[in-house]
């Protein structure tokens, strides 16, 4: 992960990309293993720092960082988002980000106050809340893919797997082939 410490203007310095649990496109699963790597990457820099070291005796320093790891870094990381389905295969290589009905759940819970919200501020809301994307177009805004701009395809085709969940969960109203409002059915107004 870069070491720009420079934050976007959500003020996340990163961007985690979302492939469908069952992807076709071996690019953008790709893509999303490697956003998996790079927040990896940026755990293990960050237990790393010199200064955490200057307070801890230097008899305890030996094992520091395999406990860190194991206690608090990425491997606790991986291991948390396995466990709630955000990264899969639970056992085995190439782990990436996927979307689940449950997380999804969460989203709309967490981001959609009231009843309604359109698709597209739905999507930025969970980029500038969380820091996931859907498009590669997007990855752009975090500086870890300033320097791979070749590896993405900027004029790729929109991924509709969100759509077609939220659609297929009844969290989607279609308003025309250009704007789609994202509905909380678990809102509930309550009396004043």
């Amino acid at each position: 992960m870069s070491s720009n410490v420079g934050a976007g203007a959500d003020g996340l310095n990163y961007r985690m990309f979302f492939s469908e649990i069952e992807e076709n496109s071996r690019k953008r699963k790709d893509i999303s293993q490697q956003s998996l790597a790079d927040i990896n990457l940026a755990i293990h820099s960050a237990l790393r720092l010199p200064e955490l070291l200057e307070n801890i005796p230097a008899s305890e320093r030996a094992n520091i960082y395999k406990d860190a790891d194991n206690r608090y870094g990425h491997k606790l990381f991986n291991r948390i988002g396995k466990t709630i389905g955000l990264i899969i295969p639970r056992r085995g290589g190439k782990a990436r980000f996927v979307l689940t009905d449950k997380l999804l759940r969460f989203f709309v819970i967490s981001l959609v106050p009231t009843q309604r919200m359109t698709l597209d501020h739905f999507k930025r809301s969970i980029a500038s809340h969380f820091g996931f994307v859907f498009e590669e177009k997007e990855l752009l805004q975090s500086p870890d893919w300033a320097n791979r701009r070749e590896q993405l395809d900027l004029n790729a085709e929109e991924a509709d797997f969100l759509e077609k969940m939220l659609e297929a969960s009844g969290m989607l109203v279609k308003l025309s082939d250009s704007c789609s409002m994202v509905k909380n059915p678990f809102y509930k107004e309550t009396a004043r």
